[in-house]
């Protein structure tokens, strides 16, 4: 094999080395140290109680490891909407677990209800369609860490977990779900975050760098086990409000993200650069663009541009929102350029007239 640069002889090295990580779980012993590993996770022992599994850099070593594998799948018809439900052979529930090394292991489709882990490294880890119930997260990092599609901290009654000084690194979050937990003091780096719905998750002094696609950020959760929360009234509802209080997304490209259900921006830093409009005063602002919409646009412009307002940047999710960020481009090329242009450039003149006064973002 000739490789022809150092990149090239480093990928070689570092794919070599984890395949005789995920080597050694192939022998006899491997196999039975798997099997008490399991038996560990599963009831909640120590991992020291194991006979040969050893400590890598302060960690117990369960890099490389298959810890799950699909165990059967369901098909769940609601209406003319269909959705596949995967569960995994691992579940873990009511148990404590601390300074583990996950890296290259598989945790695929499994489920991990009411944990706590701690100082836990996640690098490559494959943990496509994870179920986590109301877990805490602490110090912890997942880098290259597959986890799309997964269900993150679904909550039992009024506890969704939390997820506290934990690193996400160029890691695939797409189609994820989460919930209402609390997200503190954390970093979503250079992720795949893409159809991911951060629902009511509520972030504090958080930082994300690079792009993030087709997202959505809420007020209060809609994700919530609604059967939970049927006895509640809306004086409990607004204790579980997401503040955003002292997010950075000044790293940023933000594409077709969605801020709904009343969510306060102001304590967000946004990109100083890029397609975006800052828009301030919405019931202003659009009150006068649909005034100028509807006295002076016509035809397919005048239609797509009042269905954009009632149901896109000023629906009901919208109204309560003192800011929001939207871009000032559409992505896609379903409607004539000129179309895009018109709108935006007119709802840009206007918010800036309305909010000339105000302190630039």
């Amino acid at each position: 094999m000739l490789l022809n640069t150092a990149q090239e002889v480093l990928v070689y090295y570092i794919n070599m080395n984890i395949q005789e990580i995920k080597k050694r779980w192939l022998s006899n012993d491997g196999e039975n140290t798997i099997k008490m590993v399991l038996r560990c996770l599963e009831r909640g022992l120590a991992l020291s109680s194991i006979k040969g599994l050893e400590m890598y850099c302060g960690r117990w070593d369960l890099r490389g490891a298959k810890l799950s594998s699909l165990e059967k799948e369901k098909r769940i018809n609601i209406d003319s909407y269909s959705y596949s439900h995967k569960l995994g052979t691992l579940k873990v529930r009511n148990c404590n677990y601390a300074s583990i090394d996950f890296s290259f292991a598989d945790i695929s489709y499994s489920s991990w209800e009411k944990v706590n882990i701690e100082n836990c490294l996640f690098e490559g880890t494959k943990g496509k369609e994870t179920r986590i119930v109301a877990s805490k997260f602490k110090r912890c990092i997942f880098r290259n860490a597959d986890l799309s599609g997964s269900y993150i901290n679904i909550n039992a009654g009024t506890d969704s977990g939390t997820i506290s000084q934990v690193e996400f690194i160029n890691s695939n979050l797409s189609k994820c779900l989460f919930y209402f937990t609390q997200i503190e003091n954390s970093r979503f780096e250079e992720c795949k975050i893409k159809e991911t719905d951060f629902d009511g998750s509520r972030f504090k002094n958080c930082v994300f760098k690079g792009k993030i696609e087709s997202a959505w950020f809420k007020g209060y959760s809609e994700n919530m086990r609604k059967s939970v929360f049927k006895v509640f009234n809306p004086g409990n509802l607004k204790q579980l409000k997401n503040k955003m209080e002292n997010i950075d997304f000044s790293e940023c490209e933000i594409q077709d993200v969605m801020f709904e259900n009343g969510i306060n921006l102001e304590r967000c830093i946004f990109p100083k650069k890029g397609k975006y409009i800052i828009v301030r005063n919405l019931p202003l602002v659009y009150k006068r663009l649909k005034e100028i919409i509807k006295n002076e646009w016509d035809g397919e412009l005048k239609r797509v541009s009042l269905f954009w307002i009632d149901n896109l940047y000023f629906s009901k999710k919208k109204q309560e929102m003192p800011i929001d960020i939207i871009n000032k481009e559409c992505t896609t090329d379903y409607f004539p350029t000129e179309l895009y242009l018109t709108f935006f450039n007119t709802l840009e003149t206007i918010n800036r007239e309305i909010n000339s006064d105000q302190p630039k973002v």
